[in-house]
C-alpha cells in the first residue's frame, strides 16, 4: 500500500506540473490544517525508501510541508512532521527558514517543537541559523519584533539566536525596531540579552534615535537607563527619514543626535539628561480624552516591574509627582488603578494563555456575571481565531457596572486560577504616598475596610 500511495503522490505532482502552485498533497494537509489527514499520509510512507524526500519536496515557493504547517499555526502538523523527519533547515525562494515562519505561529509548542526538537528526531541533528537573513534583509528576531511577540522573542534568544544581526538594507537590529515601535518589554528583552545600545544603522541612526523620533518615553528613558549616548550624532540623517519599512524619498541630510531631535519636547529633554518622570499609560489618555471636561484621571498606572510609565497625559497635561493634579477628578488614585482599562496588553495576552483552553474563560465569565456574552464571543473569536479571553475583558470594561481588577482577583482565586492570580499581583501600582508598590500590597491596603462587602457581592454572583 505504501509504495501505492508513493506513486499516486508522483502522479499528483506530474499532472500539476506548471500549474501555478504544485504543491503535495502533504502541503496541502499542513497548509489546511488537516493534521489526522497528515499523519495518516505520514503513517503510509513510513517503510517507504524515499521516505524524507517525499517529506521535505518543495513546492514552486520552495516551501516544504514544514513551512506549511508552520505558517497555518497548526501545533499537531509541525509536531508529526518534525517526529517523521522533517528538516528544518530548508530554505525557501525568499530565503525563510521555517524559524523566519514562526512569526505567523500563534503556538508556544509549535515554537518548541522548531527551535528545540525532540532528540531522536532528524531536527534535532541540524543545526539552525537562526541569525540568517532573508531575501528582505530580515532575521528571525527581526521579524519577532515587528510583530510584537515578546514570547518568540525570549525563545529565539534562548534557543542561541544573535540579538545584533543588521537588517542587511538598513542596519537595523531588532533593539531598532523595538525602540521605533516603542515596545517597552520588547526594549528590555533585548538589553537584557546584551543588544548593543548605542549600534548605529546604515545612516548612523542608534536606537535611541528612533525612540526619541516616535516620543516613546518609556522606550527613551529604558536606553537611557542602559547606556545610550544622548549625544551620539549620526552620520547622516535624512530630514525625512522614514520608517524602516517604508521608500525613503532623497531630502536634505544634516548630522543630528537624539538631544537634538529633542530639543523642542521639554520631557524629552529631561529624560535624556537623566531625570525619571512619571508618566500616563496609553489606555488612560484615551479615557482622559473622552472624558467630559473637569473629569482627567488623576493618577497613572503602570506597566512593568522597575516603575516606567507610558506616554504623556491627554490635553498635555503633566502628570508628574511634581505637578499639581487636575481637580475635580472623578477618578480616585486607587480606583483608577484599579480599572480595567488600566490592564496592559501584555498582561493580557498572558491571561489569555491562562484561560483560554478548558472552558475557563467561559467559568470566569458565568463568575463576573457577564454569562450573557459567552455565545457572542465564541462567535466573535471563531470568527478571527482571536482569543476569547481578551475579547471578555474588553467587553467587561465597557460595562457601567464592570469589575475592578482586585474583583476579578478574588473571583479567580475562588476559581482555583492560582497562575492568573499571581500575573495580576505582579503589576506595580502607585501607592498613597506616590511610590511603587506591588499591586498585590496595594489592593490588601486598599481593601481591609471593605472586604467583607466586596466578598460577599462577589459570592452572589460566583
Amino acid at each position: 500500500m505504501q509504495t501505492n500511495v508513493l506513486y499516486a503522490h508522483r502522479a499528483t505532482n506530474a499532472c500539476r506540473e506548471g500549474l501555478i502552485s504544485p504543491s503535495t498533497s502533504l502541503h496541502v494537509a499542513a497548509r489546511s490544517k488537516q493534521s489526522f489527514a497528515l499523519r495518516t499520509l505520514l503513517t503510509t510512507l513510513e517503510s517507504v525508501p524515499e521516505k524524507a524526500s517525499v517529506i521535505n519536496q518543495r513546492n514552486n515557493r520552495g516551501q516544504t510541508p514544514l513551512h506549511s504547517a508552520v505558517r497555518s499555526s497548526d501545533a499537531d502538523s509541525v509536531h508529526y512532521l518534525i517526529s517523521a523527519g522533517a528538516e528544518r533547515t530548508a530554505v525557501d525562494i525568499d530565503g525563510n527558514t521555517v524559524a523566519h515562519y514562526l512569526g505567523d505561529a500563534y503556538n508556544d509548542a509549535i515554537y518548541k517543537d522548531i527551535l528545540d526538537p525532540p532528540e531522536d528526531t532528524v531536527a534535532a541533528k541540524q543545526k539552525l541559523d537562526l541569525g540568517l537573513r532573508n531575501a528582505a534583509g530580515v532575521s528571525p528576531l527581526h521579524i519577532a519584533v515587528k510583530r510584537l511577540k515578546l514570547t518568540l522573542l525570549e525563545d529565539l534568544i534562548d534557543a542561541g539566536a544573535p540579538v545584533n544581526v543588521p537588517n542587511r538594507c538598513t542596519g537595523w537590529t531588532a533593539l531598532h525596531s523595538a525602540a521605533d515601535i516603542g515596545d517597552l518589554e520588547l526594549v528590555e528583552c533585548l538589553l537584557k540579552n546584551k543588544a548593543e545600545v548605542n549600534c548605529q544603522a546604515n545612516d548612523g541612526c542608534t536606537p535611541l534615535h528612533l525612540a526619541v523620533r516616535g516620543k516613546h518615553e518609556a522606550a527613551v528613558m529604558k536606553l537611557v537607563q542602559s547606556g545610550a549616548d544622548p549625544d551620539l550624532s549620526t552620520a547622516v540623517w535624512p530630514s525625512n527619514t522614514a520608517p524602516e519599512d517604508e521608500e525613503v524619498v532623497s531630502g536634505e541630510s544634516t548630522t543630528v543626535s537624539p538631544r537634538d531631535l529633542a530639543a523642542d519636547n521639554d520631557r524629552l529633554t529631561r529624560i535624556l539628561n537623566g531625570e525619571k518622570l512619571l508618566l500616563v499609560s496609553p489606555s488612560l489618555i484615551r479615557r482622559a480624552e473622552s472624558a467630559p471636561e473637569g473629569r482627567v484621571p488623576a493618577s497613572p498606572s503602570t506597566t512593568d516591574d522597575e516603575g516606567y510609565l507610558l506616554a504623556e497625559a491627554a490635553g498635555g497635561r503633566d502628570l508628574t509627582p511634581e505637578s499639581p493634579r487636575p481637580g475635580n477628578s472623578s477618578f480616585s488614585e486607587k480606583g483608577l488603578q484599579d480599572d480595567l482599562c488600566s490592564l496592559d496588553f501584555v498582561t493580557r495576552l498572558r491571561l489569555s494563555k491562562l484561560l483560554d483552553s478548558d472552558g475557563r474563560w467561559e467559568r470566569l465569565a458565568s463568575a463576573i456575571e457577564c454569562e450573557h456574552m459567552i455565545e457572542f464571543i465564541k462567535v466573535c473569536a471563531g470568527a478571527d481565531e482571536g482569543s476569547p479571553t481578551i475579547l471578555l475583558l474588553d467587553q467587561c470594561e465597557q460595562m457601567p457596572s464592570a469589575k475592578k481588577i482586585p474583583d476579578l482577583m478574588r473571583v479567580l482565586e475562588r476559581l482555583g486560577e492560582k497562575n492568573a492570580v499571581e500575573l495580576l499581583s505582579k503589576r506595580q501600582v502607585l501607592g498613597p504616598d506616590d511610590t511603587l508598590q506591588p499591586a498585590m500590597a496595594s489592593i490588601r491596603l486598599s481593601t481591609n475596610s471593605s472586604a467583607h462587602s466586596s466578598d460577599a457581592h462577589m459570592d452572589q454572583s460566583s
